[in-house]
């Protein structure tokens, strides 16, 4: 029980099932719906078990990105959560790179089957590059100034994106480019994709510099060179305040034309639960002095994230 326990530990499988969940609301509160209300055939929409299948890949493949930074980052996590820390405790590291290996082999080989079915390359490659990429940032680009931070915040944002080819990739295939543009308006899937991967995008490099100030004791003594030891704590969280200004203003934007276009919910819901949480990290964040404090404003961090995934539901009533 204590190894499948520290497996799940290592995995983070809290941040696994979020991205599942994303990926599935995406799909059948925005995709799905903007497909078939344009009047196409139903075959053209992906398979539950195609999602599925996308779903999994993912997962494998961000579990293994999860499983090789743990790996790369023993000897610092000892120093800043030692409590956490499960490899060479529960699971050895031998082990820990076997797994790392075999969940990068399911989410590949998923990804090709998926291109094949959905007719695109995008979903292969992106995901061989996701593969590449965590690796690269758990053996080198972490510890790299700004790099590794934008490299985690497009990664994320390519959860919806995957979505978006592998739904589109169908689409082009059945009908083309021409006879698509008849039915539906891309532009619209576009833009919602576009908006929502820019918000992980910006959410995401605010939390990940914020964990960098958590976490700056034992990144500094193992030669990191993170925003905060490079820059130093006072710019790092200018930084940060600046994209989450960039994100409060968006939000207000957005927030007006749904309240302006009749969509209520979605201009209360926004305004509440996601834009005011902004502006509460934005205000603590300029108070923030202690260890605690960075690793309470990561989990607002994560709570914002998910209440802005959460908002794509309310699209049921919009599309």
């Amino acid at each position: 029980m204590n190894t499948i326990r520290a497996f799940l530990q290592l995995i983070r499988w809290t941040n696994l099932l979020f991205i599942g969940l994303t990926q599935i609301i995406f799909y059948f509160f925005i995709v799905q719906p903007l497909i078939l209300s344009s009047g196409m055939q139903g075959n053209t929409v992906l398979t539950d078990q195609s999602l599925a299948l996308l779903m999994v890949a993912s997962i494998c493949i961000a579990a293994a990105g999860n499983i090789i930074n743990d790996y790369f980052d023993v000897n610092i996590d000892l120093i800043n959560k030692p409590e956490r820390v499960v490899l060479e405790i529960n699971i050895s590291r031998r082990a820990a790179i076997l797994l790392h290996l075999v969940l990068s082999f399911i989410g590949l080989l998923l990804s090709l089957y998926l291109s094949l079915t959905a007719r695109t390359l995008a979903v292969l490659i992106g995901n061989m590059l996701a593969i590449i990429l965590l690796w690269a940032y758990s053996a080198g680009f972490k510890k790299r100034l700004l790099s590794g931070n934008i490299l985690i915040a497009l990664l994320t944002a390519w959860i919806l994106w995957v979505v978006y080819f592998a739904a589109g990739g169908r689409l082009f295939y059945y009908y083309g480019f021409q006879r698509l543009s008849g039915f539906l308006d891309l532009r619209k899937l576009y833009l919602i994709t576009a908006v929502y991967s820019g918000f992980a995008f910006i959410t995401t490099i605010v939390r990940e510099v914020i964990k960098d100030m958590e976490d700056r004791e034992g990144d500094e003594k193992h030669h990191c060179k993170t925003i905060p030891i490079v820059w130093g704590i006072p710019a790092a969280k200018i930084f940060c305040l600046v994209w989450l200004s960039v994100l409060i203003v968006a939000l207000a934007g957005i927030s007006g034309y749904a309240f302006l276009s009749g969509w209520w919910w979605l201009s209360i819901y926004l305004s509440l639960l996601v834009m005011l949480p902004s502006i509460f990290v934005f205000r603590s964040l300029q108070k923030a002095i202690s260890v605690k404090d960075y690793h309470r404003l990561s989990n607002n961090m994560k709570y914002i994230m998910l209440t802005g995934v959460l908002s794509i539901c309310l699209f049921k009533f919009i599309l």
